[in-house]
């Protein structure tokens, strides 16, 4: 009797019976219709032969010495590179209970004893089919989410590098105050933090906030950058850049932009009502407006900008105490209050800081 194998195992049907008799048919009947076959005549030999090719399909006899069909189909159902196997059982038993039995154990099909050519190929290449198809399936799904995983993972670097870049842009336009745009975004996630908010929530704040001032690149450098006090028309020059940010930001699908665009819009409102662009009062400010605001203000008042300075961390403590319920939501401002420590080490360690927002 011929082993015949091809150069892909995963098309060899193993055929497992102690009968020499039906293997010599059963050969008879795969070769003239072409399938490579492996005959084995028990299950110990089929299961260690399994360890080395994954069999297409199995053809198993159910009465057999020291371990029956049943056993070997449970052994070759518990191995993991075999279970998902279709096994049709063939037997000389005929009886209804034999045959439940077998599908009981994980058999596909059942052939009885003798064999009719027809049949055996017919039903060999059904099951042959389906298991394909379900192979397919399988791949076609694992594909599929595998696309989907990688779209959602680009989209998200995508988001990111984008955000990062817009940051840099307004940066570069008012490159005096270094990494401001950066460290308002990290004071917003330490601010977002302490008040309690959720990872995910604190992370999108920490990406968004640095949009904050993004309308400032169509803000003339001659105002901007203007070391004297600005003329009251001059002011209201610059207090477009939230319209305009919140403009420049409109209309995306992004949720860190969106978050962008409404931070843009009311990081200068005020807790009294005496903010811009559209002097909204208390709560009537989005949260993440009344976070950044305070945020933004610490870090403007730490660094030296054109018109002032740089101040001491406690002196900004002075002054932002001195303006809660006023400029900012107290309980805000208690907030940062409680962690005040973490923005001085945070406005210390720039370079640090810079790096951790390079996507």
């Amino acid at each position: 009797m011929k082993d015949r194998m091809d150069n892909r195992p995963d098309s060899v049907i193993f055929v497992i019976d102690d009968n020499i008799e039906s293997l010599r048919l059963l050969d008879d009947i795969l070769s003239r219709n072409g399938y490579e076959a492996r005959f084995l005549s028990n299950g110990f030999s089929a299961l260690k032969l399994s360890q080395k090719i994954t069999p297409a399909l199995i053809l198993l006899d159910i009465t057999m010495p020291d371990m029956d069909g049943f056993t070997t189909a449970q052994q070759f159902k518990q191995q993991q590179h075999t279970q998902d196997v279709p096994i049709i059982f063939i037997s000389a038993l005929s009886n209804i209970r034999d045959k439940a039995k077998a599908f009981e154990q994980g058999g596909v099909d059942y052939i009885t004893k003798p064999y009719d050519e027809l049949e055996v190929i017919l039903r060999i290449n059904t099951h042959l089919e389906l298991s394909e198809a379900r192979q397919e399936l399988l791949y076609l799904n694992l594909q599929l989410a595998f696309k989907n995983a990688s779209l959602q993972e680009i989209n998200a670097r995508s988001q990111e590098e984008m955000l990062h870049r817009l940051a840099m842009i307004g940066e570069k336009h008012d490159d005096t105050t270094g990494k401001h745009m950066l460290r308002v975004g990290e004071y917003s996630y330490l601010i977002a933090k302490a008040l309690q908010i959720s990872e995910d929530e604190a992370q999108m704040l920490r990406k968004a906030a640095p949009l904050h001032d993004i309308g400032k690149i169509a803000i003339r450098d001659s105002i901007l950058l203007k070391p004297d006090k600005l003329t009251p028309k001059e002011f209201e020059v610059i207090k477009l850049h939230t319209t305009i940010g919140a403009q420049m930001l409109s209309e995306s699908v992004s949720p860190a932009i969106n978050l962008a665009e409404t931070i843009a819009l009311s990081h200068h409102e005020r807790w009294n009502g005496s903010g811009y662009p559209y002097g909204l009062k208390g709560k009537n400010i989005p949260l993440w407006g009344r976070i950044v605001a305070i945020a933004d203000a610490y870090d403007a008042l730490t660094n030296k900008r054109p018109y002032k300075e740089a101040w001491s961390h406690e002196q900004a403590l002075e002054e932002l105490k001195a303006c809660s319920g006023t400029h900012y939501d107290p309980d805000i401002m208690d907030a940062f209050l409680s962690i005040n420590k973490a923005f001085q080490a945070t406005n210390s360690q720039n370079l640090q800081l810079a790096s951790s927002y390079a996507y």
